[in-house]
């Protein structure tokens, strides 16, 4: 599923266009939350399960919203996350035996030539808040793809 205002360059995808829902809308519209309840539009497959944590769960979030870490995280994890997520993920286990997860990986958007300090604010409000919804094994990256001003944080979360 790509949630996007913008539109999509479909030529691009190729065979992946028959797996990509677009929900052309902003994360947290309502219209996305209505396409986020419809199983048809994240279960590809016959006799696949449907239930939130089942095998066909969305198991991958990605984030490159133009907007502060901490309001994206807000998002995820007001918008996203309790459509998706079982809702038993409170009663996770600590330790190594969580259980199913699924992976965010989401882009921070810093200031101009950031110092360390802004950095880890940036990652550490993102963190603060994606830990309310169970997220965890937090990993802050500059990977290639990011900019000068940008770093990607990556964390599982409970299916």
């Amino acid at each position: 599923m790509a949630i996007d205002p913008g539109d999509i360059n479909w030529p691009l995808m190729g065979d992946w266009k028959s797996k990509i829902v677009h929900v052309n809308a902003l994360a947290e519209s309502e219209d996305t939350k209505k396409e986020l309840q419809d199983p048809d539009n994240w279960c590809f497959g016959e006799n696949q399960s449907t239930e939130r944590g089942g095998s066909s769960a969305v198991r991958v979030i990605v984030s490159d919203m133009n907007i502060p870490a901490a309001d994206c995280a807000t998002i995820i994890c007001r918008d996203i996350l309790p459509i998706i997520q079982n809702k038993n993920f409170e009663n996770a286990s600590s330790g190594e035996s969580r259980g199913p997860y699924g992976i965010i990986v989401l882009t921070l958007k810093l200031c101009k030539k950031p110092k360390q300090k802004h950095i880890d604010f940036a990652a550490n409000g993102a963190k603060a808040i994606l830990e309310t919804r169970g997220c965890y094994d937090f990993q802050l990256i500059h990977t290639a793809a990011n900019s000068m001003n940008e770093r990607t944080v990556a964390c599982k979360y409970p299916l």
